[in-house]
């Protein structure tokens, strides 16, 4: 059955409507999303009349199909995915990774009373920001780990990209999961058009810069003064290069 183009382009206006309030995307990127969508197509080309199905039932169809179109990797073990970041994960869950991330691998390096005053939250509002892209690394529907990355934020490094945290529950440290996430977002910075990348790390954290030299990044002459707890900490840049083996 053909649908009337008028009433079909009002309904598609509501689609896109419903789904970026849904999605927590913008009109703007609501639309693209959902002309690029196989339901647009099927829709489109009157197949099934999918026209005829209501708006929630198509929208929550939308939904699944940008859910699908978030996941990077899939695999690893059983019930692994690295995906971005959408409106429905719980930004507590998020924070809950840095918290504990942080108590466990800055025990000894940031002030000891500083960490146990680390409150539930500390980061959840903090972890969206301009320009800042997320990942999370989700097991068993648990997430356990989180990435921040994007353009530099430093003018001196425009041509860099630049990962800004990089985090893992406690429990799954030396698991390979760390590695297949910072994998991730090098290969998701590529597609942005960054060959090259740097991040900040604590210079007693000999872990973490164990583990990026590993990883193919190499240390450079910068360096930043932090006050954490009351304590000034030096904090080491590593540069990573396409050409670098990882």
């Amino acid at each position: 059955m053909n649908a009337n183009p008028t009433l079909l382009q009002m309904k598609y206006a509501r689609i896109i409507s419903f789904f970026s309030e849904r999605a927590g995307l913008s009109l703007d990127d609501a639309l693209a999303f959902f002309y690029y969508s196989d339901l647009y197509h099927l829709i489109s080309r009157g197949i099934s009349d999918m026209h005829c199905m209501s708006d929630a039932y198509l929208v929550e169809d939308l939904m699944e199909e940008y859910r699908k179109s978030l996941i990077i990797f899939s695999g690893y073990d059983d019930n692994l995915e690295i995906r971005y970041m959408e409106k429905s994960d719980s930004r507590l869950a998020i924070s809950k990774v840095y918290e504990e991330s942080w108590k466990y691998a800055y025990k000894g390096i940031v002030p000891q009373t500083y960490l146990e005053s680390i409150p539930e939250g500390q980061w959840a509002s903090s972890i969206e920001q301009d320009n800042r892209k997320n990942l999370i690394v989700v097991k068993d529907k648990t997430i356990i780990g989180t990435a921040g990355f994007g353009k530099s934020r430093m003018d001196e490094m425009e041509n860099f990209g630049e990962i800004i945290s990089i985090y893992l529950l406690p429990e799954y440290v030396g698991k390979g999961y760390g590695r297949l996430l910072l994998q991730t977002v090098l290969g998701e910075l590529k597609k942005m058009g960054f060959d090259s990348v740097f991040l900040w790390v604590l210079e007693e954290n000999k872990h973490a810069r164990q583990f990026y030299e590993k990883c193919g990044f190499v240390q450079s002459e910068r360096y930043l003064i932090n006050n954490i707890g009351g304590k000034d900490l030096k904090e080491a840049q590593y540069v990573y290069h396409d050409s670098n083996i990882l």
